[in-house]
C-alpha cells in the first residue's frame, strides 16, 4: 500500500512539473526563433547594403557616396524596402558651382533634402518611367519632380537618365547627368533675388529723392543770391 502511494505521489509530482517544462520549452523556442529572425534580418540588411554599395563603388559616384554618408541616408536606403534612386555622377555634381557644392556638403540637413529629392519610394523601372511621361514623381523629400521622355531618353527634372535599371538589392538605380535641386530651394533663391532687387530699387529711389531735395535746395539758394 505504501509503495502504491509513493508511486501515486511521484506521478502527481511529475504531472505538476509538465506545465513548467512546457513553459520553459516554449521560452527556449521563442529565444531560438527570435535569434533566427534577428540573424535573418541582419543578413538581409547586409545584402541590401552590399547591393547599393556595390553599385556606388562600381561607378562614378564618389561624391554621391560621400553625400549619402554625411546625410546619414544609407540606413534608410538599405532598410529592405524598395526604392528608386536617381544617382548623379561625380560629373553631375561638378556642374554645381564649387562654392555651392562645398556649402551643400557642409550642411547635412539641406544635403539630406537634396538627396531625398532623387529618391522615389517603390521600384520604378525605366519602362515604368517612360509610361508615366508627362506626370510628376513624388520623392522621399515630399517634392514632385516631372518625368518626361525626350528623344527616347527618360528625363527626371532637368536630368537625363544615362544608364537605367541598375539592380541594387530590392531597389533600382538610374544614373543621371545632373543634380536635381528641390523646387522649394529654387523658389527660395528666386525669392531672395527678388527681395535684393526690390531693396536695390528702394535704395535707388531713396538716392533719387535725396538728389531731388539737394537740387531744390540749390535752386532756392540761387534765388536768394539773385535777390
Amino acid at each position: 500500500m505504501i509503495g502504491r502511494t509513493s508511486k501515486l505521489v511521484a506521478f502527481a509530482f511529475a504531472v505538476a512539473l509538465v506545465p513548467s517544462f512546457l513553459s520553459a520549452q516554449t521560452a527556449v523556442d521563442a529565444v531560438k526563433n527570435s535569434a533566427t529572425s534577428a540573424l535573418g534580418a541582419a543578413k538581409e540588411a547586409a545584402a541590401n547594403a552590399s547591393g547599393l554599395q556595390s553599385v556606388l563603388a562600381g561607378g562614378d559616384f564618389k561624391t554621391l557616396s560621400e553625400a549619402l554618408n554625411k546625410a546619414d541616408l544609407l540606413p534608410m536606403l538599405t532598410d529592405g524596402k524598395a526604392y528608386t534612386i536617381f544617382a548623379p555622377t561625380d560629373a553631375a555634381f561638378k556642374k554645381l558651382p564649387e562654392a555651392e557644392l562645398k556649402e551643400l556638403l557642409s550642411n547635412p540637413a539641406e544635403l539630406k533634402k537634396v538627396l531625398q529629392n532623387h529618391v522615389v519610394v517603390g521600384k520604378v523601372s525605366a519602362a515604368d518611367a517612360t509610361a508615366m511621361a508627362g506626370k510628376n514623381a513624388k520623392t522621399a523629400a515630399n517634392t514632385e519632380v516631372p518625368v518626361t521622355v525626350v528623344d527616347g531618353k527618360v528625363k527626371f527634372g532637368g536630368a537625363t537618365v544615362t544608364k537605367a535599371d541598375v539592380p541594387a538589392g530590392p531597389s533600382v538605380v538610374h544614373v543621371i547627368d545632373t543634380v536635381v535641386l528641390p523646387a522649394p530651394a529654387t523658389a527660395a533663391k528666386e525669392e531672395k533675388k527678388a527681395m535684393m532687387e526690390k531693396k536695390m530699387d528702394h535704395n535707388m529711389a531713396g538716392e533719387k529723392k535725396a538728389d531731388m531735395k539737394n537740387e531744390m535746395k540749390g535752386e532756392k539758394a540761387d534765388k536768394k543770391e539773385a535777390k
